[in-house]
């Protein structure tokens, strides 16, 4: 989240942030780097290269959603991006059940989010209150970067560390926490290699 507050704090945004872009600088370290801005752009660019893209399941409705390509994007969209890997970290699975492209891709855009699930229950209510502000889909109601950082979740981290650690372990039978690795196999095209997808709109 401090990455992403700084970029907001330079107008760039991300666009495809998932997984397999966020790396740990050394393997012996918790110090994480944002890298691959392949589709970063700065918002206020005059024209963007890539105007519709990202990687299914992780990109914000209003950029896969957009129609007329001369729409700019916000930095707030990377924090609907950071919620959803917010939610594979606390329970190991996307919030888009789709198992194929196209089904994630018409969850994506429909974005009909559902956080009642017994699962969603179990939750703290400081983590389920951050990760609903994260994933809000109006992106003029949605917490921001430096709002994110400032939220009481934050400040009782280790309190609530130990609830997300029972959930995750119930849910996944797997220790915690959640091994990278094992969300970079997330179902964005079934059966292949990870791709960016610009929606066929290079303009």
């Amino acid at each position: 989240m401090r990455g992403l507050s700084h970029l907001a704090n330079h107008r760039i945004i991300h666009r495809d942030l998932k997984p397999e872009n966020i790396m740990f600088r050394k393997g012996d370290s918790c110090d994480l780097a944002i890298c691959d801005f392949g589709l970063a752009t700065y918002a206020d660019e005059e024209k963007y290269l890539f105007v519709r893209c990202g990687t299914p399941g992780f990109v914000a409705p209003e950029i896969i959603n957009i129609r007329d390509m001369s729409t700019k994007s916000e930095p707030i969209s990377d924090v609907f991006s950071a919620g959803i890997i917010f939610h594979y970290l606390i329970f190991g699975c996307s919030i888009f059940e789709g198992k194929k492209y196209n089904e994630i891709l018409n969850q994506n855009r429909a974005c009909d989010i559902n956080l009642g699930k017994s699962m969603h229950q179990k939750l703290n209510p400081l983590v389920m209150d951050l990760l609903a502000k994260m994933l809000e889909k109006d992106p003029r109601k949605r917490i921001s970067a430096e709002g994110a950082l400032n939220h009481p979740y934050f400040n009782n981290e280790m309190d609530i560390e130990k609830d997300e650690k029972k959930i995750f372990q119930e849910l996944t039978n797997t220790s915690y926490p959640y091994n990278l690795k094992n969300v970079q196999e997330t179902p964005t095209v079934s059966s292949k290699k990870p791709e960016v997808y610009t929606f066929g709109s290079r303009k």
